[in-house]
């Protein structure tokens, strides 16, 4: 997140002092997402002397919040964060401390041991997806059961989330790769690595997927004055899911409770 670090900001320091208090368990909500997400564009944009006063950065949090309205977004500390199968999330065991954080012989701390923006690592026999430091991650409910997209944020110049990914997702030019990722049953969900594979902590985005194998084609969408995006899309190979999951889509939100 030091990227986006210009210069020392009180509101943003003050901010983070509060979200991450120790001994405070807190959800990662929507309205959340964008005050730091709000808080991250200051941060990275501001030039002044002086930050934005609490109102002009609540304001700005407002703004963002009637622009996050078309795709899920993941945001906590940067990342990393995680696509892990359902048939295996409950063998992620994240982060219980902060003790050893990045010990590599940690689930955490191997996710922060991938090399950006993405790789695969191993859980329980299977391969899940990690981010390795997005500012924001988010997916797009509009996939199809067959065919699902999702982005990593590196940077946007506008409060405008949901048009950059729009634009992000129609210009980027795509490039299918040789890399393949095998779900072993229905459905994934994307958790901060640090969390535990309820997102008790942060929230999770439920995704409904189909078993079987993906092929990954990649993109980039980099546009001064505009954002920095990497897209994914995976295919399923085979036969097509002939309509999307509207239904499933009514559950598909950050839901920490099961």
């Amino acid at each position: 997140m030091s990227v986006y670090r210009q210069q020392p900001d009180p509101i943003f320091d003050a901010f983070w002092a509060d979200l991450v208090n120790p001994g405070t368990k807190r959800i990662m909500t929507k309205s959340t997402i964008f005050t730091f997400a709000a808080a991250l564009f200051v941060a990275g944009c501001q030039s002044q002397d002086s930050p934005p006063s609490p109102n002009a950065q609540s304001h700005m949090a407002a703004n963002m919040q009637s622009h996050m309205d078309r795709y899920q977004y993941q945001c906590w500390e940067g990342g990393p964060h995680i696509l892990i199968p359902n048939a295996v999330a409950s063998a992620w065991a994240g982060q219980k401390s902060g003790v050893g954080a990045l010990d590599p012989n940690t689930d955490y701390g191997r996710a922060c041991q991938v090399q950006g923006p993405f790789g695969f690592i191993e859980v329980a026999g299977h391969k899940a997806l990690v981010f390795a430091d997005p500012p924001l991650a988010a997916w797009d409910p509009t996939s199809t059961t067959s065919s699902q997209h999702f982005f990593f944020l590196s940077g946007w110049d506008t409060l405008d989330t949901d048009g950059l990914l729009d634009r992000a997702k129609a210009q980027a030019q795509m490039k299918l790769t040789d890399i393949l990722w095998s779900v072993p049953s229905d459905g994934v969900r994307m958790i901060y690595a640090g969390d535990d594979p309820a997102g008790s902590t942060v929230g999770r985005i439920d995704i409904p997927t189909l078993a079987g194998e993906y092929r990954l084609s990649t993109g980039e969408y980099n546009v001064a004055g505009d954002g920095h995006v990497i897209v994914l899309r995976f295919d399923r190979s085979g036969k097509q899911s002939p309509s999307k999951w509207s239904q499933q889509l009514q559950q598909s939100r950050h839901n920490p409770s099961d």
